[in-house]
This record gives structure tokens, C-alpha cells and sequence, in this order.
């Protein structure tokens, strides 16, 4: 189930700095690859960072379409799921999407809700 990655961007240490990354959906799992960096330089001041999250920690993935943008929501089983993700509280994970890429990210997210939703009725199964 490889889409087209969806770029986005969170506010870090009270608008101080900014991670930008994209996300991945996989079959099986959601990738946020991002960097964070200083929100009035932009200079880079973190490693490129790499988390993936598996289906099995995922309990619901949403996509709020705003007039600027959207939002990816994305709420996991454990507040170790996001723990990784900047500005991500309480098993909760809000991702800013702009406005070119809300079309895209609206696309990507309702094909990762079926996955997640196939996925789920398959581990009924077994």
C-alpha cells in the first residue's frame, strides 16, 4: 500500500522550532519520517528521525480538512506510541498538513484508515 508521501509540519517548544517530515503509509504501519528545525533561522537542530508505527499501537487515524489546511489525528493504544513525536501528548498525535497538500493527504488517510481497518478484522480473525 505504498501512497505518495504527505509532508507535514508541528509546532515545537511553543513555536520556537518546527519539525517538517513526511509520512509513510505502509501496509501494516504508519512512517514519520522528520527534522526539526529553528523556526526563525530554519536551521537544522535535530537528525533526521525516523518512527515507525505499527498498526497493532494504532487505535483510530483521522483527517480534518481546515480552509488553511487540514490535520492528520492519529490516536494510539499507550502514550509510548507517539513518545518519539514532538508535541504529541497522552497517546495523541496531531499533524498540520498544508493547504497544497490537504487534497493528497486526504486521499492517503482515508486509504490508511481502510488498511488499518482490514488490518484489525484480520487479527479478529486469527
Amino acid at each position: 500500500m505504498q501512497k505518495k508521501p504527505i509532508p507535514f509540519h508541528l509546532s515545537v517548544n511553543q513555536g520556537f522550532a518546527e519539525a517538517q517530515g513526511l509520512i509513510h503509509v505502509k501496509k501494516s504501519s504508519l512512517v514519520l519520517e522528520f527534522e526539526i528545525k529553528d523556526a526563525i533561522g530554519g536551521f537544522i537542530k535535530s537528525d533526521l528521525k525516523e518512527v515507525e508505527i505499527p498498526f497493532d499501537e494504532i487505535e483510530s487515524i483521522a483527517y480534518k480538512k481546515g480552509i488553511w489546511g487540514g490535520t492528520v489525528k492519529i490516536e494510539g493504544n499507550s502514550m509510548r506510541t507517539f513518545e518519539e513525536i514532538p508535541e504529541s501528548e497522552q497517546g495523541r498525535c496531531e499533524l498540520k498538513i498544508k493547504r497544497k497538500d490537504r487534497n493528497e493527504a486526504e486521499t492517503s488517510i482515508s486509504s490508511a484508515r481502510v488498511a488499518l481497518s482490514e488490518y484489525k478484522l484480520d487479527k479478529l480473525d486469527e
